[in-house]
């Protein structure tokens, strides 16, 4: 199918740049493959590879809104 589609837009005169050959991220095994791939120091595509160890960073709890407030969790202002 790549080579077809490469022949129909030659045949056009379309200008065509082929990109080096990489794998598909379709499945969290891939995502493990790829992240993998990053901490091993293999290159790839920049914005991907800034983003994706991110996926991995520990999730920072945001401050609750009642413990922000001066009260304790529970604790209301009663009418």
């Amino acid at each position: 199918m790549f080579a077809m589609t490469l022949d129909k837009a030659r045949a056009r005169r379309l200008s065509v740049h082929v990109l080096p050959r990489w794998f598909d991220v379709d499945t969290e095994a891939d995502l493990r493959r790829l992240h993998a791939d990053i901490i091993a120091g293999a290159h790839g595509p920049q914005g991907t590879y800034a983003f994706v160890p991110q996926l991995y960073q520990p999730v920072k709890a945001a401050p609750s809104a009642s413990l922000t407030d001066g009260t304790a969790a529970g604790e209301g202002h009663c009418p």
